[in-house]
């Protein structure tokens, strides 16, 4: 009875940020995860047959999981945003500061940004997509800086984020279909409204 009222909280999550989307989605559910030293993914049950594509955005309530990877008949491959091949342009909500969202080897993820001030980051501060390239929407959580690593001479800084999503609990997603990016913006409500 009581993984029956969890997936019903779950889903009634997913359904109320379903109603917020100004873009089609299709729910997803997980059926299997691959978290090796180079590769962090989740295979979901929608595949071609289901209209999914790659570069297809992977949402859930709490914010961004990945991007569709591959695409096959009855299932799809998301590259899960700690992977060491993701990357994903992002903004600091509070100073407006651009950079990349990176994957690294052993699941963590790092937010890049140019600036020798540090661009004002602060431990905390929220980082969102910019909405820039024209695959993920502006305003999708992705993470919050945990720490900034300290590099003077680079020319880029770096900051540890902790994903809003804790991939390793994603039961549900959904997949973010037909839309164009550049014309979204989405609304998230802070995790546990």
């Amino acid at each position: 009875v009581r993984e029956i009222q969890e997936e019903n909280v779950r889903l009634r999550r997913l359904l109320e940020l379903r109603g917020r989307l100004p873009a089609s989605t299709l729910p997803g559910e997980v059926i299997a995860k691959e978290w090796s030293g180079w590769r962090r993914s989740l295979v979901v049950n929608r595949g071609r047959g289901d209209g999914i594509v790659r570069m297809t955005p992977v949402l859930v309530p709490e914010g961004l999981v990945g991007r569709v990877a591959e695409v096959r008949a009855g299932a799809a491959v998301v590259q899960l945003l700690n992977d060491p091949a993701s990357s994903v342009g992002a903004i600091v909500q509070r100073t407006r500061t651009t950079g990349v969202v990176e994957g690294e080897p052993g699941g963590r993820v790092r937010f890049k940004f140019l600036g020798r001030d540090g661009g004002g980051l602060q431990v905390g501060d929220l980082i969102v997509t910019s909405g820039l390239g024209g695959l993920f929407p502006k305003g999708l959580p992705v993470g919050r800086v945990k720490a900034q690593e300290e590099r003077s001479s680079a020319l880029f800084h770096y900051a540890q984020l902790q994903p809003v999503v804790d991939f390793a609990r994603v039961e549900e997603v959904l997949l973010l279909l037909g839309q164009s990016a550049s014309d979204l913006f989405i609304h998230f409500l802070p995790p546990g409204s």
